[in-house]
């Protein structure tokens, strides 16, 4: 910004006064064009931007002087707009150049793969500061909406990015795999539209609503639809405020942001063939937990998948040896686990319900017993997400299995299996089990189930 408002004032001074002749005005040219003059403004000369001063391109920083270590920026041309010089200038304010500085240190381990994969799929440089605006480069980000991740996934546009979320993992939050989705989506967006700008504001407000504006407005200028009132007004702030945030995290050392010369992070991805808990790793290899956990902040309790889950553990490149050696290591446990034997009335929804765990999980660990049809002796695996004691048993009224169910139920519409069993005050488990249906069964209405009875309630000591 200040070199094309300086570039304004000298020739106004030029103009003012008169000057003649070629070589006074051949001189003064040569003198901007060294690219240099920047190394002596004091900081009183610094300008100040104000709704009257409208960027340029030159003043978006389409200069070849870059004072930075990153990418060359401005590659879009917004041309001159107040809503963007406005931005310019409240981003300026002291709070908000200390937020830009605070989410580029908290993306200092993800800009560099950021940077590197916006080369590699020939995207605009520009993007590589979109999580300022999206997350602030918080990987555990979560929206009002629900979107989450440094790239503010929602569930209904995963799907075609290889994104996905279970009991394990929301991978939303895989600062890999979410860049690779992220950046592929606003390459789809671009060569739907035909336009960055365009495809930017459409990964704000989805692609279907922007054609929607497009079709409704009849052109396909961002500005125009966004001063003719067809975009959402947050859309509209959206693209203005991206590339002022562009423009000064892009230059932060002229507008006062501390620069950091710290090294890229240079991430691995290791392919796992069994469950590792990342604090005991880190511990094993002398690695740092906290950047294991940045750098697989997907995971929903700091342990990765079982084994056969084809996982890959992201690791910084210069602690990959050491992560790889602790891995090959056969005298070593790294992960840990929680052996409970099987008694009389014991189900898998109670023993997940007192180790933290889903049903799911317990089921993955122990693929040869049969939940509905548990034998006491049993030796079941439970993985261990939390400190906790050993399970010791339930009350009467939560372990009741009983015999044959004396009683019968009609199911009515919305019923599962998971509200009956709570109106009797029993397990799902038992209620599937004496039901000969599977827990994650469908109910249909109309059918007749047998429930616990009065007398089987009585006999259980469920009621008096």
């Amino acid at each position: 910004m200040g070199w094309d408002l300086l570039r304004r004032k000298t020739f106004r001074r030029f103009r003012r006064k008169n000057l003649k002749g070629m070589k006074r005005f051949f001189l003064l040219v040569c003198f901007f064009s060294l690219g240099s003059l920047s190394s002596f403004l004091t900081a009183e000369d610094k300008p100040v931007i104000n709704r009257r001063t409208v960027p340029s391109e030159t003043a978006l920083g389409h200069s070849p002087v870059q004072t930075h270590a990153g990418p060359v920026i401005h590659s879009l041309n917004p041309g001159e707009r107040e809503l963007l010089s406005a931005w310019l200038l409240k981003l300026q304010e002291d709070a908000y150049l200390a937020w830009i500085e605070q989410a580029l240190r908290r993306g200092q381990p993800y800009r560099s793969f950021i940077r590197a994969t916006v080369r590699e799929y020939g995207l605009p440089p520009e993007i590589e500061f979109l999580p300022v605006l999206e997350s602030e480069f918080k990987s555990y980000a979560v929206s009002s909406s629900g979107a989450t991740g440094l790239w503010q996934f929602m569930t209904n546009s995963i799907r075609p990015y290889n994104i996905r979320l279970n009991e394990w993992s929301d991978e939303r939050r895989d600062f890999w795999k979410a860049t690779h989705g992220a950046l592929a989506k606003l390459r789809d967006n671009y060569n739907e539209l035909g336009d960055w700008l365009l495809a930017l504001a459409a990964y704000n407000c989805g692609i279907n609503r922007m054609k929607s504006a497009l079709e409704r407005a009849q052109t396909r200028d961002f500005w125009e639809l966004a001063e003719g009132g067809y975009l959402p007004r947050e859309t509209v702030q959206y693209i203005p405020k991206f590339l002022a945030v562009c423009h000064l995290a892009g230059y932060a050392g002229r507008y006062g942001i501390p620069l950091d010369w710290t090294p890229g992070v240079r991430w691995e991805r290791i392919p796992l063939d069994q469950a590792v808990d990342l604090s005991l790793l880190a511990a094993e290899a002398g690695v740092p937990k906290d950047i294991l956990l940045a750098g697989n902040a997907e995971l929903r309790y700091g342990i990765t998948p079982p084994g056969d889950s084809a996982y890959f553990l992201k690791v910084p490149a210069e602690y990959s040896d050491a992560i790889k050696e602790t891995l090959a290591r056969q005298d070593i446990k790294l992960m840990k686990f929680y052996l409970h034997t099987i008694r009389t009335g014991d189900t898998y929804y109670a023993l997940a319900k007192h180790y933290g765990v889903s049903v799911a999980m317990i089921e993955r660990y122990n693929p040869k017993l049969d939940p509905l049809f548990l034998r006491v002796g049993a030796t079941v695996v439970v993985p261990a997400l939390i400190e906790t004691g050993p399970y010791i048993g339930e009350s009467p009224a939560e372990s009741f299995s009983g015999g044959a169910f004396q009683g019968v139920y009609t199911v009515q519409p919305g019923d599962s299996l998971w509200s009956i069993s709570r109106r009797y005050n029993i397990s799902p488990e038992a209620l599937a089990m004496n039901n000969n249906i599977g827990l994650n069964g469908t109910l249909y209405a109309g059918t007749i189930i047998q429930v616990p009875g009065l007398e089987d309630l009585k006999e259980a000591g469920v009621v008096d």
